[in-house]
């Protein structure tokens, strides 16, 4: 099994001691689709996004076709990202309730 590690930015906007009507954590934005399995890692996947950008490189018909057409490197999938923190965030709620 091979892990990678992947780099994302989290910015912390506020601390607030409210009570919320919102599930958390919430999500404000993001870019860029994730790479895909077993592609050789972040490294491996720059270089993958850079070929995929050069139709004359030796490498591009091989990885277009391995990709399939629907691939889109700039693809952002909101509801995927929405969902799995709503699901994180239902855990921790449970979590937090566990100490009431």
């Amino acid at each position: 099994m091979t892990t990678y590690r992947c780099k994302h930015q989290l910015e912390l906007i506020e601390i607030s001691n409210a009570p919320q009507n919102e599930l958390l954590p919430s999500f404000v934005s993001g870019q860029n689709t994730c790479p895909p399995e077993d592609c050789g890692g972040v490294y491996r996947y720059k270089e993958i996004i850079e070929i995929l950008a050069d139709s004359t490189h030796e490498e591009y018909e091989s990885l277009s076709e391995w990709l399939g057409p629907k691939f889109n490197p700039n693809a952002f999938n909101r509801l995927s990202v929405e969902k799995g923190l709503g699901i994180l965030g239902a855990k921790i709620k449970g979590y937090e309730n566990g100490f009431k």
